[in-house]
């Protein structure tokens, strides 16, 4: 059983093996994570199911142009999730998420020049990465040692968006 009582959410940190997802010395696939999660619980009511998110790039995302085409998405859905159930997470589950959102962001703003969006704030990719890094410097603080540099990348991007689209 994975836990005492059934989970509203549930988040698992692996490593990504083709379609599967490594968890310590287990490949599993998406069938058999939900075998094992159901396995856990009192009910298999579909209306009941807690809500899971797997992230298969503990280190955060990365890749280029349309890999983080909705950067903002997933940032929202890891560090919102997160920051709205503080207290469901240990110290060690609140520093992997840290260390996604970070590795997230630092690669965004890696590849941002190099590839599309090009640091053009008028393109959409660019203005995905921009909400994104309000997303991780408002949802990670308390917990994240550079919530506050992701919340003064806002601030210098939302100046140059300003600059771009006004004058």
């Amino acid at each position: 059983m994975l836990l005492a009582r059934d989970a509203d959410i549930i988040y698992i940190f692996g490593r990504a093996e083709g379609a599967a997802v490594r968890l310590g010395d287990d490949v599993l696939s998406a069938d058999a994570l939900q075998r094992i999660i159901l396995a856990g619980m009192e009910s298999t009511d579909s209306n009941e199911q807690p809500v899971v998110f797997v992230n298969a790039a503990p280190g955060g995302d990365s890749g280029t142009s349309d890999n983080f085409q909705h950067v903002e998405d997933r940032l929202l859905q890891v560090a919102g999730t997160a920051d709205l159930a503080h207290s469901q997470y240990s110290s060690a589950q609140l520093a992997q998420v840290a260390t996604w959102v970070n590795g997230t962001l630092d690669n965004w703003n890696k590849y941002n020049l190099s590839f599309w969006p090009y640091d053009e704030p008028r393109n959409n990719y660019w203005q995905n990465g921009f909400l994104a890094h309000a997303i991780g410097g408002i949802a990670t603080q308390g917990f994240n040692s550079r919530a506050a540099e992701w919340r003064t990348k806002t601030v210098s991007m939302a100046a140059k968006f300003k600059t771009a689209t006004t004058g």
